[in-house]
Protein backbone atom coordinates (compact mmCIF):
# COMPACT_ATOMS: atom_id res chain seq x y z
CA UNK A 1 0.00 0.00 0.00
CA UNK A 2 1.09 3.60 0.06
CA UNK A 3 0.02 6.92 -1.00
CA UNK A 4 -1.79 9.21 -3.64
CA UNK A 5 -1.77 12.78 -3.84
CA UNK A 6 -4.48 15.02 -5.26
CA UNK A 7 -3.49 18.64 -5.16
CA UNK A 8 -0.16 20.86 -4.71
CA UNK A 9 -0.24 24.16 -2.69
CA UNK A 10 2.93 26.25 -3.30
CA UNK A 11 4.60 27.68 -0.75
CA UNK A 12 3.42 31.53 -0.20
CA UNK A 13 -0.39 30.61 -2.25
CA UNK A 14 -2.81 30.91 0.99
CA UNK A 15 -0.84 33.93 2.31
CA UNK A 16 2.66 34.94 3.12
CA UNK A 17 3.34 32.53 6.20
CA UNK A 18 1.90 29.50 3.97
CA UNK A 19 4.54 26.46 3.96
CA UNK A 20 2.65 24.80 1.46
CA UNK A 21 2.40 20.97 1.03
CA UNK A 22 0.89 17.97 -1.43
CA UNK A 23 -2.33 16.84 0.17
CA UNK A 24 -1.86 12.84 0.38
CA UNK A 25 -4.71 10.04 0.62
CA UNK A 26 -3.37 6.99 2.38
CA UNK A 27 -4.92 3.88 -0.21
CA UNK A 28 -5.13 1.60 3.31
CA UNK A 29 -7.70 3.79 5.13
CA UNK A 30 -8.22 6.61 2.89
CA UNK A 31 -7.29 9.33 5.35
CA UNK A 32 -6.35 12.88 4.14
CA UNK A 33 -3.53 14.71 5.04
CA UNK A 34 -0.56 17.38 4.20
CA UNK A 35 2.77 16.00 3.49
CA UNK A 36 4.91 19.50 3.69
CA UNK A 37 6.35 21.12 0.72
CA UNK A 38 9.81 21.06 1.54
CA UNK A 39 9.76 17.13 2.01
CA UNK A 40 9.71 17.06 -1.87
CA UNK A 41 12.58 17.59 -4.71
CA UNK A 42 10.08 17.25 -7.71
CA UNK A 43 6.69 18.32 -8.91
CA UNK A 44 4.94 16.82 -11.83
CA UNK A 45 1.52 16.83 -12.78
CA UNK A 46 0.93 12.99 -12.13
CA UNK A 47 3.96 12.63 -9.64
CA UNK A 48 5.84 13.55 -7.07
CA UNK A 49 8.68 12.49 -5.69
CA UNK A 50 10.03 12.67 -1.81
CA UNK A 51 13.80 13.41 -0.74
CA UNK A 52 16.10 11.16 -0.15
CA UNK A 53 16.04 11.29 3.92
CA UNK A 54 12.40 11.87 3.73
CA UNK A 55 9.40 9.56 4.78
CA UNK A 56 5.40 10.38 5.46
CA UNK A 57 3.65 7.77 7.38
CA UNK A 58 -0.42 7.41 7.36
CA UNK A 59 -1.31 9.36 10.61
CA UNK A 60 -4.31 6.77 10.69
CA UNK A 61 -3.00 3.82 9.67
CA UNK A 62 0.43 4.29 9.88
CA UNK A 63 1.29 3.04 6.44
CA UNK A 64 4.46 4.53 4.90
CA UNK A 65 4.33 6.13 1.52
CA UNK A 66 6.63 5.35 -1.37
CA UNK A 67 8.88 7.65 -2.75
CA UNK A 68 7.46 8.34 -5.66
CA UNK A 69 4.03 9.54 -5.22
CA UNK A 70 1.84 9.16 -8.03
CA UNK A 71 -2.10 11.43 -8.69
CA UNK A 72 -5.21 10.07 -7.40
CA UNK A 73 -6.60 8.36 -10.48
CA UNK A 74 -9.79 9.91 -11.90
CA UNK A 75 -11.57 6.24 -12.52
CA UNK A 76 -11.36 5.18 -8.58
CA UNK A 77 -14.37 5.84 -6.86
CA UNK A 78 -15.14 9.18 -4.74
CA UNK A 79 -13.24 9.47 -1.64
CA UNK A 80 -15.14 8.13 1.23
CA UNK A 81 -15.20 11.25 3.07
CA UNK A 82 -16.55 14.52 1.66
CA UNK A 83 -15.63 16.92 -0.87
CA UNK A 84 -15.29 19.88 1.58
CA UNK A 85 -13.21 19.20 4.42
CA UNK A 86 -12.93 21.93 6.73
CA UNK A 87 -9.43 22.89 7.96
CA UNK A 88 -8.17 24.98 10.66
CA UNK A 89 -7.41 28.08 9.71
CA UNK A 90 -3.78 28.36 11.40
CA UNK A 91 -2.25 25.56 10.38
CA UNK A 92 -4.74 24.01 8.00
CA UNK A 93 -4.97 20.50 9.27
CA UNK A 94 -7.77 18.47 8.64
CA UNK A 95 -7.85 17.19 12.10
CA UNK A 96 -10.11 19.33 14.24
CA UNK A 97 -13.22 18.28 16.18
CA UNK A 98 -16.28 20.47 17.92
CA UNK A 99 -16.20 21.60 21.43
CA UNK A 100 -18.86 20.10 23.19
CA UNK A 101 -21.61 22.40 24.85
CA UNK A 102 -20.77 20.42 28.10
CA UNK A 103 -17.15 21.74 28.11
CA UNK A 104 -18.40 25.24 27.28
CA UNK A 105 -20.87 25.10 30.50
CA UNK A 106 -17.98 24.17 32.72
CA UNK A 107 -15.71 26.61 31.68
CA UNK A 108 -18.26 29.53 32.26
CA UNK A 109 -19.34 27.63 35.97
CA UNK A 110 -15.41 27.93 36.25
CA UNK A 111 -14.39 30.80 35.13
CA UNK A 112 -17.89 33.00 34.99
CA UNK A 113 -17.04 36.28 32.68
CA UNK A 114 -13.43 35.53 31.94
CA UNK A 115 -14.65 32.69 29.51
CA UNK A 116 -16.77 34.70 27.53
CA UNK A 117 -13.89 35.03 24.91
CA UNK A 118 -13.71 31.32 24.23
CA UNK A 119 -17.67 31.42 24.93
CA UNK A 120 -18.11 32.08 20.47
CA UNK A 121 -15.49 29.00 19.50
CA UNK A 122 -17.03 26.13 18.17
CA UNK A 123 -13.61 24.06 16.71
CA UNK A 124 -10.91 22.75 18.16
CA UNK A 125 -7.63 21.71 16.10
CA UNK A 126 -5.83 18.51 17.31
CA UNK A 127 -2.42 19.61 15.73
CA UNK A 128 -2.25 23.27 17.07
CA UNK A 129 -4.30 23.95 19.78
CA UNK A 130 -6.48 26.38 18.45
CA UNK A 131 -9.98 27.10 18.64
CA UNK A 132 -12.02 29.28 16.51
Amino acid sequence: MSMYFYQIDKPGELDENDPGGVWLICKNCGCIELGYYDKFKEFCEDYVVLKDNETINCEDCGEPAEQIITRRPESLEPCSQNEYVPVCPICHSPKIHRIPISKKVTRAAIFGIFALPKAGKEWHCDNCGSEF
